[in-house]
């Protein structure tokens, strides 16, 4: 079964990742599906100028004083914005206001 779109499908329908990562070949999730390897890797690579005190944002020196709920990596006041997201949780679907930096937030019409 998709993990994001909920349908299943057969072996030559969809991908099977690691971790039980089950992927259809229908357009929006597989876009998910590389978008979430590519942030991934973009967190990766930011992880460690996160750990030094700076604005993980590009070619941003400032202090890095809060955290991004969804990536967890930190940037300063003017890099993270006020967004609201869609989750699902055991209660169903729930729209949560969150601080996201730039690159989260870019991804949430994706994501939502």
């Amino acid at each position: 079964m998709c993990v994001y779109c909920g349908e299943p499908f057969c072996e030559r329908h969809g991908h099977h990742g690691e971790d039980y990562l089950e992927v259809c070949t229908r357009l929006d999730c597989q876009a998910k599906r590389e978008d979430v390897e590519q942030h991934r890797t973009w967190v990766r690579t930011h992880f460690v100028r996160s750990q030094s005190g700076r604005c993980v944002h590009d070619e941003c020196a400032e202090p890095n004083e809060h955290e991004c709920q969804r990536c967890h990596l930190r940037f300063c006041p003017d890099h993270l914005k006020v967004g609201t997201v869609k989750e699902q949780t055991i209660m169903g679907v729930q729209r949560l206001t969150m601080m996201l930096c730039p690159h989260c937030l870019a991804r949430r019409k994706l994501w939502d």
